[in-house]
C-alpha cells in the first residue's frame, strides 16, 4: 500500500506501509468459533418465558470448497410459544439472490444448548455446510 505522506506539496514524498501477509482460514478452526459464539450469546439472551430478539453467527465465506457468499447459524423463537425455538443453519448464494436454510434442532433452550455444545454438532454442521453446497452449485 502506498502512503502520501504530505498531499499539499507536488513534490511528496512517498512511504511505503507494509501489511500482514493474509493468513489462510481454516474450515474447521471457523465454525467451531461461530459455535462458541452463538453457544455463549444463547446462554445470555435466550428465554423460555419471555420474548427475544433472534441470535446470530456467522462467517463470510473465504474457502473454496463451500460455494456461498457467506453462512451462519441462527436461534430464533416461535411467535406463538416462547418456550419453543429452532436452531437453523443458513447459507447465501454467491449471487445473494438466494438463501439456503435447514433447521438443525428444535426444543427448549437446555436442548438448544446441548445440541450447540455437543461433541457431533461440528460434524454434524460440516457435513449439512458441504450438502447445501453441493446444492447450490447446480442452481
Amino acid at each position: 500500500m502506498i502512503k502520501y505522506i504530505n498531499n499539499a506539496n507536488p513534490n511528496a514524498v512517498m512511504g511505503i506501509i507494509k501489511t500482514k501477509e493474509v493468513k489462510k482460514m481454516n474450515l474447521e478452526e471457523e465454525i467451531v468459533k461461530m459455535v462458541k459464539k452463538l453457544s455463549d450469546e444463547a446462554k445470555n439472551y435466550v428465554s423460555d418465558s419471555h420474548q427475544y430478539r433472534n441470535i446470530n453467527a456467522s462467517i463470510r465465506n473465504t474457502f473454496d470448497n463451500i460455494c456461498g457468499k457467506a453462512f451462519g447459524l441462527t436461534v430464533e423463537q416461535t411467535p406463538d410459544k416462547f418456550n419453543r425455538h429452532f436452531l437453523t443453519m443458513n447459507l447465501l448464494h454467491p449471487t445473494m439472490e438466494l438463501q439456503s436454510t435447514r433447521t438443525l434442532a428444535a426444543g427448549n433452550k437446555a436442548e438448544i444448548l446441548d445440541k450447540l455444545n455437543s461433541k457431533e454438532f461440528i460434524k454434524l454442521f460440516k457435513n449439512n455446510l458441504e450438502q447445501m453446497s453441493e446444492k447450490m452449485q447446480e442452481r
